[in-house]
């Protein structure tokens, strides 16, 4: 039986969550995985692979992972863990608490108390376009293309109608710019996140201390005072930081490592400071600009450039070493000369690690929204 990971939080312990997991509508038991100075939140899986979900699956999956994420949120500091992570056995997510645990511990230092908080701005879209439509370039084009017929007036209306977009971009991009600007100062990090409709003016993430929460609030307030009824806001949270800091596990595909090693001619064992120079020296041989009369540079300059990023992610993805004395990671110059074994066989049996920022998706907006919003007017 599978195992599910939902977040990794900060302490050796044990914590029952009770029945809130997945895949079962939320009723699969929630337990830790302790390790050595943090712990993974997870549950038994006998679900189908996240990949094969329906939308309407998917979105349930989803809305689960979040509540049980904000459910750890509330007992410890943590790291959300990216949707749909599986391990095979409770020993294995055991051994990514041990093998990685200088990265992750170093990680949830950083975050400290802090959790996300999402702004959303709207406005009201045909108001907006009324707005643009008075503006007096925009007036006098439609004007000379009224009355006229349609293949006369249609290169005045394809202005008029760029004119339009350009302007609603411009609006857009300053509300964001105003948001961000006037918010930033109550956060310790802010992230501009993807608009999935017209109607939505703003996605912003800030990474906010708890005890600054209010402040925060107080200043949205403001905001929405100050832009007098054009805008609409909406504060989803506290949330788990997500946007900063999503710890993801991952399986690496073997062809493509082998194969990155074939075209960087490196052998079974080797080390971050050993691609780089190969790839060094083998780009100083086939960049394009060196090469001008051969039409296949390019092909093969884009081929040894993939082949470092892919094996750089791999070196980087494994487990840290450490002061066993002190638990703090060894980076730097010895990191990059630490040997790794790149053989088939090791590769297969290899996970990755690593904890990046990640925006917010359509999806994922639209399942915080469900419930967890502190309105504001």
């Amino acid at each position: 039986m599978s195992v599910y990971l939902y977040a990794i939080v900060a302490g050796a312990c044990q914590i029952d969550f009770g029945e809130c997991g997945l895949p079962d509508d939320g009723q699969a038991h929630v337990t830790t995985v302790p390790g050595r100075g943090v712990s993974a939140v997870v549950s038994k899986y006998r679900g189908p692979a996240v990949a094969d979900l329906s939308r309407a699956s998917l979105l349930r999956f989803l809305a689960v992972h979040q509540r049980v994420g904000e459910r750890a949120m509330a007992k410890r500091p943590m790291l959300p863990v990216k949707f749909g992570t599986v391990l095979a056995t409770r020993a294995e997510v055991a051994a990514v608490m041990e093998g990685w645990q200088p990265r992750l511990s170093a990680a949830l230092r950083e975050l400290g108390d802090a959790v996300e908080v999402e702004v959303v701005a709207t406005w009201d879209l045909q108001q907006t376009f009324t707005e643009i439509s008075r503006q007096p370039e925009i007036v006098d084009l439609a004007a000379k293309a009224a009355g006229r017929p349609a293949e006369e007036s249609l290169t005045t209306r394809i202005q008029v109608g760029r004119l339009v977009k350009e302007s609603l971009d411009r609006r857009r991009e300053d509300y964001r710019d105003r948001i961000v600007r006037e918010l930033a100062p109550w956060a310790r990090d802010v992230q501009a996140n993807s608009i999935p409709a017209d109607q939505m003016v703003a996605n912003v993430a800030l990474l906010v201390e708890r005890t600054g929460l209010d402040c925060l609030y107080r200043q949205v307030h403001r905001l929405d005072e100050a832009c007098d009824g054009r805008l609409t806001f909406r504060c989803v949270g506290p949330l788990p930081p997500h946007s900063f800091a999503t710890v993801e596990i991952t399986r690496p595909c073997v062809e493509q490592i082998v194969a990155a090693r074939g075209v960087l001619c490196l052998g079974e064992r080797t080390c971050e400071r050993e691609v780089t120079t190969a790839y060094r020296r083998l780009a100083s041989r086939c960049h394009p600009d060196l090469n001008p009369d051969d039409p296949s540079a390019a092909a093969r300059f884009a081929a040894l450039a993939a082949a470092h990023d892919q094996l750089l992610t791999y070196l980087r993805g494994q487990p840290v070493q450490a002061d066993p004395s002190s638990a703090i990671s060894i980076v730097g110059t010895v990191e990059e000369e630490r040997t790794h074994d790149l053989s088939r066989a090791a590769v297969e049996k290899s996970l990755l690690l690593s904890i990046k920022r990640s925006g917010s998706g359509a999806i994922q907006t639209t399942e915080r929204e469900r419930g967890r919003d502190a309105a504001v007017a």
